[in-house]
C-alpha cells in the first residue's frame, strides 16, 4: 500500500497538467473562433453598407427610369398631336389638294395638259411635277 501514497500524488500532478493543457488548449480554441466571429462580423458591416449604397443607386436609377418614362410619353404625345395637326392642315389647304391630285395623275399617266386644266396649275408647275417623279412629259396628240 505504500506504492497507493506515491501514485495519488502522481495521477493528480497528470490530472493537473492534462487539465492546463486542455484549458490552454480550449482557450486557444476560444481565441480562433473570436478572431473568426470578428471577421465575419466585419465582413458582414462591409456586405451591409455595400448593400446600402447598391440600393441607394437602384432608387436613383430607377428614379430616373421613371423621369425618363414620363418624358417618353409625353414626347409621344407631342409626335401624335403634330401629326395630327399636320393632316388637318393638309386636309384644310386647298393647294395641297390640288397638287396631292394633281401628282396622283400624274403616276396614273395623265397629259400635262390635263394636270394643268384639273388641277389649275400653270404649266411650269405641272412640268415640275413631271420632272419631280421620273414621268416623261406626255401631250395629247
Amino acid at each position: 500500500m505504500y506504492w497507493i501514497q506515491w501514485v495519488a500524488p502522481v495521477v493528480a500532478i497528470v490530472v493537473i497538467v492534462f487539465g492546463a493543457i486542455l484549458l490552454w488548449l480550449g482557450r486557444k480554441q476560444y481565441a480562433r473562433q473570436q478572431q473568426k466571429i470578428a471577421s465575419f462580423e466585419l465582413l458582414t458591416k462591409r456586405m451591409v453598407k455595400s448593400h446600402d449604397s447598391m440600393y441607394k443607386q437602384f432608387t436613383e436609377v430607377h428614379a430616373a427610369n421613371h423621369s425618363m418614362a414620363k418624358r417618353v410619353a409625353e414626347l409621344e404625345n407631342i409626335v401624335e398631336q403634330t401629326a395630327n395637326r399636320q393632316n388637318e392642315i393638309v386636309t384644310q389647304d386647298p393647294d395641297s389638294k390640288l397638287y396631292t391630285r394633281a401628282v396622283k395623275m400624274v403616276e396614273l399617266g395623265a397629259d400635262i395638259e390635263e394636270v394643268m386644266s384639273e388641277c389649275e396649275l400653270p404649266r411650269a408647275e405641272a412640268e415640275l411635277l413631271y420632272t419631280l417623279h421620273g414621268k416623261p412629259l406626255s401631250r395629247r396628240p
